[in-house]
């Protein structure tokens, strides 16, 4: 439960931090060289306790503090009839009595007067408890988040509390003492833990490499700081078709509260109807649009935060491999029972797709292997948290409370499925193939060197046209490729998914070349998805051949530039081939657009879908294939158009990027279809 002692960052919350100080962090876990301390899953409030009035205050927010806090009956009025009511009773009461067993120029030194520095703690009791359950009551002081009451301007402030926090460390076994047989909670300060150093560097060197295909996926270097990589994500992520570029570059400052951003009047002030539809339409996402920004970097953190979790245990846990159980089991009931609440009387769509990226954050049913919320730990005079796989544990069984999910579930009996069905079923439902790590130290190529040439040609296809088809055909019909894999971004675009992208693909192929393959890619990010397969070499063995297609208009583009160092050192003897092909047009002229295909399947454009779609193939399948008789004809939608540029023929590739918003999601008509998501 969120106090007011302030919010502790991730380390990638920090946007003035760059990618050199985050792999210094992950390396000083990942050696055990960090200082840490464990984070606790309790009732968070600030306490304090005034001599004057003679008894313990707490608050939860700014007006509490303002109004000198409130004591336990106030506590108990504000949380009659929640859970934690008997908590801050007993607390308080605890709290209070260990106080008031140390001398008064101590209290004073400590809290002053009247309430004057208040002290960021944690209640934990395991008869109410939040996700963990701890083995004891315990009132445990924080060592950050504490504030200061500043009297004229009636409002309070962080302070350094270190030398406060010195004299109560000093005094702690007098209040021990105090509560020995009078009270259930005991008073905790330090949590300490040991770090110590991984097995193997593995889960380190993941990270890392999932950071640097990040970052220059975006174009920077480990330099480039947080604030950066975000900035180049949303430049080339929202698309703008009405906006300068000026105006694009005020828009994205004023997401990130950039120094000096402008305000949104004067971003404004001048344009169009068109163009100011198009600001309102991303400013009312901004929220959604900075947490994909940031995913692929939070995704990597992440990761490295479980395997670094995994064999640490809670101080305040006697058996925490039990505790990690039932948390997995009480994730399980909330997941299978929020999937049964889907619908107009429960839970939207939305709200499942929040559910289904934090499964997919989860990774698996092993990944469920702590007991422990995260630790805590300074770097550089900035206290930053590890949370491994809490986080997103804590975010779904919350959303089945909040959401009233856990009380519908009392008046009907829920179907349960195992974990890694759930897994498979909401996630990994509609991949072709399970991704592959981009770990290949272990895995040896089998045979002699085939001297295969493979073309490469990436993309968005939400569908795929009849530009994108001829493309395709003109390059796998060079005489230097001997077969074209196409991948298709994991990434739904409604009305398409990618399975539906997949099943076109192999639609248009039956008429196409020979040598051209199709899969969806395990990795949203086309510079990721071909860096991974250069390194494989169950793909590709020395002698091989990978062609990156580039588009005559994007000779400038420099993302791909890494691909031969990184072939060179993960999977030696596989040479990178660039090669340059102009854009197919059609002979009327018709510049294809995936976004207006997307546009005229949604409005019933029929006329328009025939000119899309290659002559070779009745449009009516593309039709069925993305919207089955099945289906409500009808629904339309007042949907604004998701981003996507004007292509002749040429889907992304190794150019510039398209312009689809891989961020920002349109309104979806009313049709519910399982959405497919992809294992990090």
């Amino acid at each position: 439960m969120g106090g007011l002692g302030g919010h502790m960052p991730h380390i990638y919350e920090n946007e003035n931090l760059t990618f050199d100080k985050v792999i210094d962090i992950l390396s000083a876990a990942s050696n055990g060289d960090l200082d840490a301390e464990e984070k606790v899953d309790g009732q968070n409030l600030l306490i304090s306790y005034s001599l004057k009035r003679g008894s313990t205050v707490a608050a939860r927010n700014l007006s509490n503090i303002r109004a000198g806090g409130l004591d336990a009956h106030g506590m108990v009025e504000k949380f009659l009839g929640h859970a934690a009511e008997k908590v801050f009773l007993e607390g308080f009461s605890a709290f209070e009595r260990a106080i008031e067993s140390l001398d008064k120029r101590d209290i004073v030194e400590i809290f002053g007067e009247d309430a004057d520095f208040w002290y960021n703690s944690e209640l934990m009791d395991p008869e109410n408890p939040n996700i963990i359950t701890y083995d004891s009551k315990i009132i445990k002081i924080h060592d950050t988040g504490h504030l200061k009451m500043d009297k004229e301007e009636n409002r309070p402030f962080p302070f350094d509390a270190s030398e406060k926090i010195k004299l109560f460390d000093r005094l702690l076994s007098t209040m021990q003492k105090a509560l020995e047989g009078k009270s259930s909670f005991s008073i905790a300060r330090r949590a300490s833990l040991a770090l110590e150093r991984l097995d193997s560097d593995e889960a380190l060197n993941k990270a890392i490499e999932d950071i640097d295909i990040a970052i220059a996926d975006v174009g920077l270097s480990r330099g480039s700081n947080i604030g950066q990589y975000l900035k180049n994500r949303l430049d080339m992520g929202i698309a703008t078709e009405f906006l300068s570029p000026e105006k694009k570059e005020e828009l994205i400052n004023r997401i990130l509260r950039v120094d000096g951003y402008s305000h949104l009047n004067v971003i404004k002030k001048g344009l169009g109807k068109e163009a100011l539809s198009e600001i309102k339409e991303i400013m009312g996402q901004q929220k959604s649009i900075l947490k994909q920004a940031i995913e692929p970097i939070e995704f990597a953190i992440h990761n490295f935060a479980v395997d670094l979790l995994e064999d640490v245990s809670s101080i305040f846990i006697l058996d925490n491999k039990r505790e990690s159980l039932r948390i997995k089991n009480k994730l399980l009931e909330a997941v299978n029972a929020m999937r049964e609440n889907r619908g107009p009387d429960g839970l939207s769509d939305d709200a499942m797709a929040v559910m289904n990226r934090e499964l997919r954050k989860i990774g698996g049913e092993e990944r469920i292997n702590s007991a422990i919320e995260g630790i805590t730990f300074e770097y550089d005079g900035t206290v930053y948290k590890f949370t491994g796989n809490f986080a997103p544990v804590n975010q779904i069984v919350g959303m089945f409370y909040r959401s009233g999910t856990s009380d519908k579930i009392k008046e009907k009996e829920v179907k349960k499925e195992s974990f890694k069905r759930l897994i498979d079923k909401l996630i990994f439902e509609e991949m072709k193939e399970v991704p592959t790590s981009s770990r290949y130290s272990d895995i040896k190529p089998e045979g002699p060197s085939t001297g295969k040439r493979t073309a490469l040609f990436p993309g968005k296809f939400k569908p795929p046209h009849r530009g994108h088809f001829d493309f395709a055909n003109k390059v796998a019909r060079r005489s230097d490729v001997d077969e074209l894999l196409i991948f298709i971004s994991p990434l739904d675009q409604d009305p398409v998914s990618s399975r539906e992208s997949l099943e076109i693909w192999e639609t248009y192929l039956q008429n196409g070349e020979p040598n051209i393959k199709v899969e969806i890619s395990s990795y949203t990010s086309p510079v990721q998805a071909v860096y991974e397969f250069v390194a494989d070499p169950r793909r590709n063995r020395e002698g091989d051949k990978v062609l990156l297609i580039k588009s005559s208009k994007d000779v400038g583009d420099t993302r791909f530039d890494g691909a031969q160092s990184y072939a060179a050192r993960k999977n030696p003897g596989v040479e990178v081939v660039h090669i340059v092909e102009d854009p197919v047009e059609s002979r009327e002229g018709v510049v294809y657009s995936a976004r207006d295909m997307r546009q005229a399947l949604l409005n019933g454009d029929f006329d328009l879908i025939k000119k899309y779609v290659p002559p070779s193939v009745d449009y009516n399948q593309i039709i069925n294939i993305i919207n089955p008789p099945s289906l409500d004809k009808g629904v339309k939608s007042e949907m604004s158009s998701m981003g996507g540029g004007s292509v002749s023929g040429y889907a992304g590739g190794f150019g510039t990027s398209n312009k689809f918003n891989p961020y920002r999601r349109a309104k979806k008509p009313k049709v519910v279809r399982p959405k497919r998501k992809r294992r990090r």
